[in-house]
């Protein structure tokens, strides 16, 4: 891992594990999706109160917070591989 990779990674991970999937997760991916799907599917068209747009308004979100968690998930082995290995280079 390079070392501007590595200041990032620490940097991301001062700011903490659900600052990051809220922002990354929650509201960027979540809310991209949010906007895309309201206009292909468009859920509000029969009001804000129906089923499908209270589904709608549900589940983008939800599925943000998993994207969040799993991204997290699956960045940090290798960013404590990375720290290990540039430990053992310093040693």
């Amino acid at each position: 891992m390079m070392i501007k990779q590595q200041l990032s990674g620490k940097e991301t991970r001062m700011e903490g594990k659900w600052r990051f999937v809220l922002i990354r997760g929650v509201l960027f991916w979540g809310g991209t999706m949010f906007i895309a799907m309201a206009f292909i599917k468009k859920p509000f068209a029969g009001g804000f109160f129906t089923a499908q747009a209270i589904t709608h308004c549900v589940v983008w979100p939800l599925l943000g917070l998993l994207y969040g968690m799993l991204c997290w998930r699956f960045s940090e082995k290798p960013y404590q591989n990375a720290l290990n290995e540039s430990d053992r280079e310093s040693a």
